[in-house]
């Protein structure tokens, strides 16, 4: 798997220029088979631009090319996809990085964004980290880290990129505890409190209930805050899971002020989990996207290429954006 290949090409082509009341989306594919993402507007008139960086061992490459600072420059209306080429074992553990900005001129909007993918044995392997900064150079909030695959479910639904959903912090058990990014709360005391850093302040997250296997093993919690809505919860089991991705369960919350039943998945035998860790998202204020550009950043690595070994497979990221005024904050694709 050449790093050359994995993400050299990401670039854009196209341009257009959005304005139907009914919505039109519009593509454009880069010859060469790299594009990076899928972009329409509907709702009025706006202009969604994207430009690209990836590094991997020192090369950097960018689309299109800059006149300053990484994003100086766009191109309008783009469609790209991620190759990840055919896997070549000799070249050993791969890594790189890669970098989606983008902006919506013209008029604010709201921007949704989907990976699409298939999930395959290569996409089990490739280990990837995926953040969104609502200022490029600004610190990202964390959407997703695990495989690939994991990935598709978690975010194949769409996600909103505002200011949207920012993830406050991972809760782990530990020992009986419960320990956070701050302090730690004892099983035995719940239901109790856990304190996180938000963008606004310390929010407190209330762990208001558990629940528990047969044989006394935690399983779930029950999450409320006095100082945040929540967007998201994902919840990870023990062991080998199934009907999730790298033993994830992701529920996902419409900014509520609580939620009940967040359960880690079961087992291949169908018994339930024991619960692992826990990570808590709330709702930002601030969800649309102006002329700043905004990023997203994607890490990955694949550390056993003999494990895929003449494998290939492809990423798209697709992005939708919909005119703030006169339109409601619906995902396009639910």
């Amino acid at each position: 798997m050449s790093r050359r290949t994995l993400l050299r090409g990401l670039g854009a082509a196209g341009a257009a220029s959005v304005g139907a009341a009914t919505g039109v989306a519009t593509h454009a594919t880069l010859r060469d088979g790299e594009p990076f993402g899928t972009l329409a507007a509907e709702s009025g008139t706006l202009d969604l631009d994207l430009a690209t960086r990836s590094v991997a061992d020192g090369d950097v490459t960018e689309f299109p090319t800059q006149d300053g600072p990484f994003p100086s420059s766009f191109a309008s209306e783009p469609t790209a996809t991620v190759d990840f080429g055919t896997v070549d074992p000799e070249r050993g553990r791969e890594s790189g990085h890669a970098t989606l900005a983008f902006r919506v001129c013209g008029n604010p909007g709201r921007v949704w964004f989907r990976p699409v993918g298939s999930a395959s044995g290569l996409a089990d392997e490739l280990h990837v980290e995926l953040s969104h900064a609502a200022t490029c150079g600004d610190p990202g909030a964390t959407l997703y880290e695990g495989s690939l695959s994991g990935l598709f479910d978690a975010l194949g639904d769409g996600v909103q990129l505002g200011a949207g959903c920012v993830r406050l912090g991972r809760v782990e058990l530990e020992g009986g505890a419960l320990v956070g990014p701050n302090d730690s709360l004892a099983v035995d005391d719940v239901p109790g409190a856990l304190t996180f850093d938000g963008p606004d302040g310390p929010v407190e997250i209330e762990v208001t209930a558990g629940h528990f296997k047969d044989d006394g093993e935690l399983r779930g919690v029950d999450l409320a805050s006095p100082d945040a809505a929540l967007c998201r919860v994902d919840v990870k089991g023990g062991g080998k899971q199934t009907g999730s991705r790298d033993g994830v369960e992701t529920y996902r919350l419409d900014c509520a002020d609580g939620a009940t039943d967040l359960l880690a998945g079961t087992n291949p035998g169908g018994r339930p989990s024991g619960l692992s860790h826990f990570d808590v998202y709330a709702c930002a204020d601030g969800d649309c996207v102006g002329c700043e550009p905004a990023c997203l950043e994607l890490d990955w690595t694949l550390r056993n290429p003999r494990e895929v070994a003449g494998e290939s497979l492809t990423l798209d990221f697709e992005l939708f954006a919909r005119q703030c005024r006169h339109s409601d904050a619906r995902n396009p694709w639910r």
